[in-house]
């Protein structure tokens, strides 16, 4: 008896040994697993989320790619063409003044006969996206603060001295609209303050904003902005739910083989009572267009990559899109072909009647659903390979 009970002590201290090399193995395998996995995911989640913020990265230094016009009409257009212009060249040279470095918004001084001496024109130049800001000194500014000096006029309103012109609906968020108001305010001081003609500036000039397409009413920022994250996520989130459905044709029938601009409006909408159907349209159009995408995508790289798909998918085209392209940092100049920038932009003419692109919109959202359509046969015959190698590695280990 006691040697059978030894026998047995060191038969189990055997199987303990074994058991915790397997355990060690297992441990060791665990941990490169875990180890992987962490420095893949940190990398692709700091890689992935940093494009978002880096969207914003160098937005004082290039302020400078958003024109501003200056153009003067003072003394151009009849009947004021006997006038003398002196408010006029001196708001110019005041605003020439006032160019500052890289950081600041471009101004350019551009002669009025380059539109025709026709301050709607000018209007229609900053509607078609010419320019972001146009500040339009009027022809009769100096015509009416000579009558105001001379004949001491009371009903003499300084704020028609000149305009700025802009189009809030194109970009609402974009930081430039505030440095033009105040270079504006700056423009009044320096001609309240000037010496060179003071029977003509005072009693001083003042600026009237037009806003053409005002960004209202607060309700449409979720149509423009975060709802359209809902897009991207539902047309993501559809693809399990129409899963069974691809692998039906998968199994069955897939063989190996290839199977008015001038004026202000608020709010204005582009088509009128028309406005809402051309809206579903796009949505409808664009979520199509993510959507293939994202189902084409999931069938080549499967679980659990398609989460990494889903995070590259909603921040690139969101850093592309809410935020303006000509702001950020070159490297973004794709975003111009990304699927949502077009969506935001063809719901921004349709909303507030901007500068109508969208048939350049819709050109590249039908161009991502064709191409998306060709490759959807391909990735179908992807992921049955995949499926059939699985089931074939299965089943070898099985025999084993």
């Amino acid at each position: 008896m006691p040697g059978s009970s030894e026998e047995d002590s060191s038969r189990r201290e055997a199987q303990d040994g074994e058991k915790n090399k397997e355990l060690k193995a297992v441990r060791l395998d665990v941990f490169k697993n875990w180890l992987i996995t962490t420095v893949i995911f940190s990398t692709f989640i700091l890689g992935i989320l940093s494009l978002y913020w880096a969207a914003l990265f160098r937005v004082e230094q290039n302020l400078s790619a958003l024109v501003v016009y200056v153009v003067d009409f003072d003394g151009q257009v009849a009947p004021y063409t006997d006038t003398t212009p002196i408010v006029g060249p001196m708001i110019v040279e005041a605003t020439e003044s006032l160019i500052a470095p890289s950081s600041s918004l471009r101004w350019g001084s551009l002669p009025a006969s380059q539109f025709n001496n026709d301050p709607m024109a000018m209007r229609e130049a900053i509607y078609n996206e010419e320019a972001w800001v146009a500040i339009i000194i009027n022809a009769n500014v100096t015509a009416l603060l000579q009558d105001a000096v001379a004949n001491g006029n009371a009903s003499y309103d300084p704020m028609g001295a000149a305009q700025v012109i802009y189009v809030e609906a194109r970009d609402e968020t974009t930081m430039w609209g505030g440095e033009v108001l105040s270079r504006a305010a700056q423009l009044s001081t320096i001609m309240s303050n000037t010496q060179a003609a003071p029977q003509a500036v005072n009693p001083a000039i003042g600026f009237l904003t037009f806003n053409l397409r005002p960004f209202y009413p607060p309700v449409a920022i979720p149509a423009i902005m975060i709802g359209l994250i809902y897009l991207i996520i539902i047309s993501f989130f559809s693809f399990p739910f129409y899963l069974p459905i691809h692998m039906k044709f998968i199994q069955r029938q897939c063989p190996l083989g290839p199977a008015q601009h001038t004026e202000l409006a608020n709010p204005a909408t582009a088509y009128g009572k028309g406005s809402s159907p051309v809206y579903w349209i796009v949505n409808f159009v664009g979520m199509i267009a993510l959507g293939l995408t994202c189902e084409n995508v999931a069938m080549v790289v499967g679980m659990p990559y398609t989460s990494f798909w889903l995070i590259f998918w909603v921040i690139t085209n969101v850093s592309t899109s809410f935020y303006s392209i000509m702001i950020a940092p070159g490297f973004y100049r794709w975003g111009y072909a990304w699927p949502l920038y077009h969506i935001v932009n063809a719901s921004r003419t349709i909303l507030f009647d901007t500068h109508i692109q969208i048939r350049l919109n819709f050109e590249v959202l039908f161009a991502w659903c064709a191409v998306n359509t060709a490759l959807f046969p391909i990735c179908c015959w992807f992921m049955r390979w995949k499926t059939m190698r699985q089931k074939k590695k299965e089943s070898e280990g099985k025999e084993q």
